[in-house]
């Protein structure tokens, strides 16, 4: 109504005013585009549909690397997303740089010893071990392990899903003592977890 009172002055002023609060409570428009591509990523990954996931996540996290500041939680957790949306394709080589630039990012936010770096080992090694680097699986599942188990305690279900992992990769070794004393590790974590 300014601009039809000939005060056009004072509209843009205002239309000025009211963009900066707009992005400073709601970010701009195409980093609130972003943040919903990357739901709508989500969505696709947990309907199994690799190949569209990867897509839309490759499209968000460019967006999320122009609109926000390189060391952010976000873009470690879309790598770590565009990490297994590669993983469900088998793109092994890929999938693994991914996780390990994930991973570097999340040690970088001070985060590498807590539940997000630990799920980003765990990320990392359920890749490596699919594209048989069992050594270094086992190294990242022990390095998970020990921070779920630190950091979330011994009930918690990431532990009981890295030690499953973990006992496959030692399977997958032939080292059977290893194995047996991660499952029953396994065991007396369920037997907690299910009392009688």
């Amino acid at each position: 109504q300014l601009d039809q009172q000939g005060k056009r002055a004072d509209a843009k002023a205002m239309r000025e005013q009211v963009d900066v609060i707009r992005k400073k409570f709601f970010g701009n428009e195409d980093e609130v585009r972003a943040y919903k591509q990357y739901e709508s990523a989500l969505a696709l990954l947990q309907q199994g549909k690799g190949a569209e996931a990867e897509t839309v996540l490759r499209e968000t996290l460019a967006a999320f690397r122009k609109h926000l500041a390189p060391d952010n939680q976000i873009i470690a957790r879309a790598m770590g997303s565009l990490g297994a949306a590669l993983s469900r394709q088998q793109k092994w080589a890929e999938a693994e740089a991914m996780h390990r630039e994930a991973l570097a990012l999340w040690q970088k936010l001070g985060q590498g010893d807590q539940p997000a770096g630990a799920q980003a080992r765990f990320d990392l090694a359920w890749t490596l071990q699919q594209a048989g680097k069992l050594a270094e699986a086992e190294t990242r599942l022990r390095e998970a392990a020990a921070i779920f188990k630190q950091v979330m305690g011994t009930e918690h279900p990431a532990l009981a899903g890295t030690l499953n992992v973990l006992a496959l990769v030692l399977d997958k070794q032939a080292k059977p003592a290893e194995r047996e004393v991660v499952l029953r590790e396994l065991l007396t974590l369920n037997e907690k977890r299910q009392p009688d």
